[in-house]
């Protein structure tokens, strides 16, 4: 997980550990510092799904409090489904003894201290923050409970190891579990929820600082909400699936819930192939739907005795109807099945906060109408030349790559794919290739010292395999940083690079060759890196996780070619420009037309922009035409600074990247949007060099623009788009990303 480098501090250890604020604090002397054996006395379950409890007494520590500051389980997935340990006044059962948790403790109220199950990872609390416990404390024992999955004739001895201080904390950490006490999972229904809301009544504000999520087979997603008690303000804690392992999350940094405020929890589940119901239940064979925080707050105040909420059934009250209203619509979005291979970075990059008004469902093709903007834009004057590239700003602002007078057309490279002697021999493109266009369409200045932040192939170098590309169309970038590839031209696939560099795996058509892959748009919630098949003008999409092609289609409507697709999350559709000369809305799903619109001469690239309430088309003739087309039905949505809180975290990324570049202009306008972070390092690529010996075609960098282009697609960054086929598929010429 990443954070903003001026507060927090990053840390990597083999466990979990929390980010910490970037204030010391004292470390612990050895004598501060003790290790308590939470364990199960050998316990010898009888039957499936056992319930049984223990306890532990809280050491002496001359009458003053302990702090817990870390967690180690000691168990496994096989034997344990689930461990919990419970803080008491007085336990149920006894130390030394194994019993049936009942009541779990015998007097005073239970607290929750820690969750695990699926193998979690030790954790480790942030620093100066610690569970209080022993002295004056109303936690004097540690009950540990485990749900065994079967019996056992062997002696269990699960255990969780406590990491202990004796040094007072400035921060009391806590849990706050909300779960749902009844409900069903119909069969064969798919995105079924569950969901549990509620209103904080403490008297002091909880910081989240970690979450976890419990369901049981049929889950797919967990998410958790803060509302704001006027509903006008919805922050995502987090949101992780249940099948991977049930740890603590980092949570979204920022968030305060205060007294008022809403929580809301939503569990969503996929019930494909089942022949019964599935009801809330205490067998591992049942369902659950339980999300936790792990909360801090100043050490001393008055929390009271409500440490959880629940629900059950669907509630039909006014207040209730209103708050799920506000929640976004991607709450209902699966998660990987699998555990991405560092889930708590993807956890954190995955879970943005978002306010006010909620993605919208897939717009009915009654409602969702494209229009051209007249008048619209205007350079002031300055004469575009060929237009390969097109992306756009949250506040409206437009970047545009074009090719001055230079012109790419037939010859442009030669036999063996390498950039023509004559293109060579004009040297530099003299013109500013990327302007900028204020959100009225008037032409603004944009500096061009800004440089890329990785590179990847050699410059005027074809390549194949793991060493490069060969006239790359299109390039994405995910929300965790890797980076897709149309590598188009002459090596017809989709490669999939980490946030390196380094090669992770590559993508063919599932029933042939890809005949220049084009354009790419991803479609995050989904896991899918679908991709223009231009020639065989078809769409075709994979999972990036697995590999598979999972979506293919194609249609009347787009004529002999598809040049460029984009992806819209607040509208949930797919848009494509076709060699019919036309804009298409497309079902992201089915791949069914539901509109065309627009007509073009040479479309060749295009851009979703204002939040999904405007599209931008680029041709690419001489001189090059730029189109805008309103959206309607989700202005009022686009227009909002709300869309663009969800991406915060790669905005936080990016600054973290650029931290040393001393481009002071390239930090600021990354705050815009994570696509600048591309724009901004292809505006060094302007070709306006110092040094002649570099040229348009040449070096091609995963931060650099092309001869291909730029596009914003919803936090994504597109890099590179090749030209029509009346150029003689006239892409970069080396193996990068290109020059313009």
């Amino acid at each position: 997980m990443v954070f903003k480098s001026s507060q927090w501090q990053i840390l990597t250890l083999p466990l979990l550990l929390l980010a910490t604020p970037a204030c010391s604090a004292p470390a612990d002397t050895p004598e501060q510092q003790q290790v308590l054996k939470v364990e199960m006395p050998g316990a010898a379950p009888t039957h499936d799904d056992s319930y049984l409890c223990s306890s532990t007494k809280v050491p002496a520590n001359a009458g003053k409090e302990l702090y817990i500051v870390g967690f180690q389980a000691l168990s496994d997935m096989s034997v344990a489904h689930h461990v919990l340990l419970y803080g008491c006044q007085r336990p149920q059962v006894e130390p030394g003894k194994v019993g049936d948790c009942g009541g779990i403790c015998s007097s005073g109220g239970s607290k929750i201290v820690y969750a695990w199950a699926r193998n979690a990872p030790e954790l480790r609390l942030p620093a100066n923050t610690g569970f209080v416990i022993g002295g004056a404390s109303s936690i004097q024992y540690i009950v540990i409970q485990v749900h065994y999955l079967h019996g056992r004739s062997q002696p269990d001895r699960s255990a969780v190891n406590l990491q202990l201080s004796s040094r007072p904390q400035p921060f009391t950490a806590g849990i706050f579990l909300m779960m749902a006490y009844s409900g069903s999972i119909q069969p064969g229904a798919q995105h079924a929820t569950l969901d549990v809301s509620c209103k904080y009544s403490g008297s002091s504000e909880m910081r989240p600082f970690a979450f976890r999520t419990h369901a049981h087979a049929l889950s797919r997603a967990i998410v958790g909400y803060r509302l704001s008690p006027d509903l006008q303000d919805v922050q995502e804690i987090g949101r992780a699936s249940p099948q991977w392992a049930q740890a603590f999350y980092p949570a979204r940094p920022g968030i305060s819930i205060r007294n008022g405020d809403y929580l809301a929890a939503r569990c969503v589940y996929d019930a494909t192939g089942e022949t019964q119901a599935h009801h809330i239940g205490s067998t591992h064979n049942d369902e659950m739907c339980n999300f936790y925080i792990m909360f801090s707050t100043p050490a001393g105040a008055k929390l009271g005795d409500i440490f959880s909420c629940g629900g059950g059934g669907p509630d039909a009250s006014t207040e209730s109807r209103r708050l799920w209203r506000k929640i976004p619509q991607d709450s209902l979005d699966y998660l990987p099945s699998e555990a991405p291979a560092d889930a708590f970075a993807y956890a954190a990059k995955a879970t943005a906060p978002r306010k006010g008004v909620p993605h919208p469902p897939p717009a009915a093709a009654a409602a969702h109408k494209v229009a051209a903007v007249p008048d619209w834009p205007r350079p002031g004057g300055r004469q575009l030349g060929q237009i390969s590239g097109v992306a756009a700003g949250p506040d409206g602002r437009v970047f545009v790559f074009h090719r001055g007078a230079r012109v790419w057309g037939p010859g442009a490279f030669d036999p063996d794919n390498r950039l023509s002697d004559a293109l060579q021999s004009e040297g530099a493109i003299n013109e500013d290739t990327v302007l900028e266009l204020d959100a009225s369409g008037g032409v603004l200045k944009f500096s061009p010292d800004h440089k890329p932040l990785l590179t990847v192939g050699v410059r005027l170098t074809p390549a194949d395999g793991k060493r490069g590309f060969c006239q790359p169309a299109d390039a994405v970038t995910s929300s965790a940083g890797d980076v897709f590839v149309a590598d188009g031209y002459c090596n017809h696939r989709v490669v999939m690079l980490g946030p390196d560099g380094s090669f992770k795996r590559e993508f063919q058509s599932a029933d042939g060759v890809l005949v220049v892959p084009h354009s790419l748009a991803l479609i995050e919630a989904d896991r899918l890196v679908c991709v223009a098949d231009r020639e065989r003008a078809r769409v075709e999409c994979w999972n990036w996780e697995t590999g598979r092609s999972e979506r293919r289609f194609a249609s009347k409507e787009f004529g002999d070619s598809v040049y460029a697709v984009a992806y819209s999350p607040e509208a949930r559709q797919m848009y494509a420009v076709s060699g019919s000369g036309h804009g298409l809305t497309v079902d992201p799903t089915s791949g069914a037309v539901r509109q065309a619109w627009g007509s073009f001469t040479r479309p060749h690239a295009m851009a979703v922009a204002a939040g999904g309430a405007a599209l931008l088309v680029a041709e690419i003739q001489v001189p090059g035409r730029l189109w805008k087309f309103s959206v309607s039905g989700l202005t009022a949505q686009s227009n909002s600074p709300d869309h663009f809180a969800g991406q915060r975290t790669v905005h936080e990324r990016a600054l973290v990247l650029v931290r040393d570049s001393q481009a002071s202009l390239l930090i600021g306008l990354l705050l815009l949007l994570p696509l600048l972070v591309v724009v901004l390092a292809v505006a060094l690529l302007k070709l306006r060099r110092r040094d002649s010996g570099r040229i348009g075609a040449g070096r091609k960098s995963l931060l650099g623009g092309g001869p291909g282009g730029i596009r914003d697609r919803e936090g994504f960054q597109p890099l590179t788009q090749e030209d029509s086929d009346e150029e003689a598929e006239t892409g970069p010429g080396a193996g990068g990303l290109g020059d313009a």
